[in-house]
């Protein structure tokens, strides 16, 4: 089992490498420049903050600064947030994107597990349509047109009970939780409904019925154990990327996270913080992928050995 986390975790810092390379070298690829915005700056001070942010070097003793630099845990300064760390815009962001993906995805988990189990156990009746209609108007539908939708009921005619955007108290996290919720609640009760048919059908599962077992039973203790395996595979990347912030629902409800900064930071080409952005989700997902690697060794033994060889 060491042998097989030691090699998911050379495996992710590799991959982390890689990451950090590509966008370092797409960042210079960018068309455009940093400090030359809609008003043009004159050329002195555009020489003067060049050589502030090592931009007047060769790109290869760039790399290899930035790379010093990431060692000791410093993402650099922003190149248009005056006096501001890429830190301290991430420890301030960060924070209210979790808490919303965290209600969204608590939301999106228990309503998802639960709507996929319902409809494998009443397939082809009203139950299995209902659900099926559910995940395909939250695959389907994307989350600003959502948003926007349950704003005007909730937020302004005709129920007007929810407030319309802002980050301030539980009643500001409803609509948002649920919009950004949905497309994963459908990805779960899509998979979850799958999972289950195919488990239903085993052999197992027939011979716990012929001893006599009651529904609940099977369904419980036998079915939904073994069903619920293929939600854990997605569930690194889901978390990874419901937490990190979404900026399109940010946006639509004032909601003072990462994604406004990721999407002020492409507009202005401040390199700095895209990468320390782009470096941080990096970070979260391959995590997340790593404690699911080890999860999945775990529960199920034959992972371990063939990846691990052991």
């Amino acid at each position: 089992m060491a042998r097989y986390i030691l090699k998911r975790f050379l495996y992710s810092i590799i991959t982390l490498w890689i990451i950090i390379t590509l966008t370092f070298i797409l960042m210079r690829l960018l068309p455009g420049k940093p400090f030359t915005g809609a008003k043009p700056i004159p050329p002195s001070i555009e020489e003067n903050l060049n050589r502030r942010y090592g931009l007047d070097k060769p790109v290869y003793v760039q790399y290899f600064k930035y790379l010093g630099n990431l060692l000791k845990g410093d993402l650099g300064m922003s190149m248009f947030q005056q006096n501001r760390t890429v830190n301290s815009i991430i420890a301030e962001g960060f924070p209210v994107s979790a808490s919303l993906g965290i209600r969204a995805l608590i939301f999106a988990l228990v309503a998802g597990l639960l709507l996929g189990i319902i409809a494998a156990i009443n397939h082809g009746k009203t139950w299995d349509y209902v659900t099926m209609f559910i995940a395909v108007l939250g695959v389907s539908v994307p989350s600003f047109i959502i948003g926007g939708i349950i704003q005007y009921i909730f937020g302004v005619k005709p129920f007007k009970i929810l407030p319309v955007a802002g980050w301030d108290g539980f009643k500001h996290t409803i609509m948002p939780s649920f919009a950004l919720g949905l497309g994963t609640l459908a990805i779960m009760a899509r998979m979850m409904r799958t999972s289950m048919l195919d488990v239903l059908n085993q052999d197992y599962i027939k011979t716990a019925k012929a001893k006599g077992l009651s529904k609940k039973t099977i369904i419980w203790r036998h079915a939904i154990r073994n069903a619920i395996l293929p939600i854990v595979t997605i569930l690194g990347p889901l978390v990874a990327s419901i937490t990190t912030g979404t900026f399109v629902v940010e946006n639509i409800f004032g909601i003072p996270g990462l994604g406004k900064h990721f999407v002020n930071s492409v507009n202005q080409n401040d390199y700095t913080l895209i990468m320390g952005l782009t470096l941080f989700y990096a970070i979260i997902l391959i995590g997340m992928n790593f404690l699911v690697d080890i999860a999945y060794g775990f529960i199920d033994p034959r992972i371990r050995l063939v990846g691990g060889k052991e």
